[in-house]
């Protein structure tokens, strides 16, 4: 059986290893398994004392909606407030501000990350006003929809006093947005279909096994004797039948659910 670190360094962000510590890195690699771990609220809460040592935020809070395109309308679905000022929370929603926050707008019908400074954003005066008065001045928010229907979303917010715009901070979250999606979903269903069975053909699995290796698709082509179009087609499938959104999600849900050969 290959063994755990086998496993984990397929994991480990492409393009980021070249400017994270070794330390941040396996840091990411323990964060992507404990979402995928995820089964409740306060698995989803563990998840950001780890992340804080990648990510300088004071305040992160997460939020599943339902955005109506034709209305325009966001029907907020949960929300889990990691570290954000309760009584911003509360203001922000009695008055219903998800209606008039064009960041909340965006950040649900976009998938990916925006840097936004409160004295620099157009919001409405009032909510402007809100965050700073609680010391919430600038940050980012990242938007995910998970695949199915596409009003639905999450939308994650991290702030903090020494959060400037860096993009290597962008890409960084960029990697961590589909992973915090997942953990969000299972925290607030309690995941009734994460122990389901998977049924992958043997051919699914020999592909699994050469990404878990590091092969590319060229590579595991022709390892396997087959199109590299066709190796894609798998893939795809894979991805699906795991609900991931990437292959080094699909790896880990793999290696949690004991899909990987030995």
């Amino acid at each position: 059986m290959r063994s755990s670190r086998q496993v984990c360094r397929t994991h480990e962000p492409a393009g980021l290893g070249s400017w994270l510590s070794a330390s941040d890195t396996m840091s990411l690699l323990e964060f992507v398994h404990q979402c995928v771990a995820c089964r409740a609220k306060s698995d989803f809460l563990a998840l950001f004392p780890g992340l804080q040592r990648v990510v300088p935020f004071d305040h992160a809070c997460a939020i599943s909606a339902r955005h109506d395109a034709r209305s325009g309308v966001i029907a907020p679905i949960d929300c889990i407030n990691v570290s954000f000022p309760a009584e911003a929370c509360r203001e922000y929603a009695s008055r219903d501000y998800f209606q008039r926050d064009p960041l909340m707008q965006r950040g649900l019908t976009t998938d990916g990350v925006q840097y936004y400074s409160e004295e620099r954003i157009e919001r409405p005066r009032e909510i402007t006003a809100l965050c700073l008065d609680h010391g919430m001045r600038q940050g980012y928010a990242l938007g995910s929809r998970p695949p199915g229907p596409k009003e639905n979303g999450s939308l994650f917010f991290f702030k903090g006093p020494s959060m400037k715009f860096d993009r290597h901070l962008v890409a960084l979250l960029e990697f961590v947005a589909p992973h915090l999606q997942l953990a969000l979903s299972r925290a607030l269903r309690g995941d009734e279909a994460a122990e389901r069975v998977i049924a992958l053909s043997g051919r699914e699995r020999e592909v699994l096994d050469w990404l878990q290796e590091g092969k590319s698709s060229w590579e595991t082509s022709v390892i396997l004797g087959i199109s590299e179009r066709t190796v894609n087609f798998h893939v795809e499938n894979i991805t699906r039948k795991l609900g991931a959104v990437n292959r080094s999600q699909a790896l880990a849900i793999a290696a949690r659910l004991g899909l990987l050969g030995g």
